[in-house]
């Protein structure tokens, strides 16, 4: 996110500086710390429903491969045949 707030102060100052680490300290100097963090909140919300949807999809692919796994032992231990559901 740092480097995305450097690239767009560059971006928009016009070439004011052409050194990263210059404008680095200039945002720094001018603005201060929370200089770094424009733009976060949206980045934030636009990441946060892909990140749930990633998450929720791993959790649900997991639990159903356990309960596979679960059933698949299950009839082994019982001495059917191999069946799985």
């Amino acid at each position: 996110m740092l480097d995305l707030v450097v690239y767009l102060v560059l971006q928009v100052g016009g070439g004011k500086s052409s050194f990263v680490l210059q404008m680095f300290r200039s945002l720094l100097r001018e603005e201060g710390p929370m200089g770094l963090t424009k733009g976060l909140s949206a980045r934030i919300i636009a990441m946060v429903p892909s990140s749930v949807a990633m998450v929720l999809g791993y959790e649900t692919v997991k639990r159903l491969s356990l309960k596979t796994s679960e059933v698949d032992m299950r009839v082994q231990e019982e001495g059917y045949l191999e069946a799985s559901f």
